[in-house]
């Protein structure tokens, strides 16, 4: 539903659209008379050129979510924003203006990537903090301890 604006903040901005990806969830809500709203678009793009090296990456990505695993109704899995995540070069940077509950910060940060998150929700801005409060917490070294 934010493919448009996405499309046109890629016009207003210093970024290279390079393409879309889609996400088949698997699931979607059904609508009567209407298709199902099973799949998700990804709009991806670089500042400046971007390198023809590292991996290749799959045009489709099929995760899935169940309800209990999302603290808000759009949040996305993980799994696929740490698939998603590894597109950036490692000293790259991640940005994500529609953050949500902060899944592509987690997935940033246990990729070992830089982030950016951006919500017009105060609500979900601070959700995101206590998130990825708890992520670097886990991700920290442990002291060593005495024998």
């Amino acid at each position: 539903r934010q493919l448009a604006a996405l499309e046109l903040a890629f016009g207003v901005a210093a970024l290279v659209q390079r393409g879309i990806v889609v996400w088949d969830k698997k699931m979607g809500r059904p609508q009567p008379g209407r298709p199902r709203q099973q799949c998700e678009f990804v709009v991806w793009g670089t500042v400046g050129p971007r390198a023809r090296a590292g991996p290749w990456h799959p045009g489709l990505y099929t995760h899935t979510i169940g309800s209990k695993e999302r603290d808000i109704f759009c949040q996305k899995p993980v799994a696929l924003l740490r698939d998603l995540v590894r597109w950036a070069p490692e000293d790259g940077l991640v940005l994500d203006p529609f953050a949500g509950s902060g899944t592509t910060g987690e997935a940033a940060l246990l990729e070992g990537r830089r982030v950016t998150l951006i919500d017009i929700c105060g609500e979900n801005v601070e959700h995101c903090r206590r998130r990825l409060a708890g992520v670097e917490a886990e991700l920290r070294p442990r002291p060593a301890r005495a024998a």
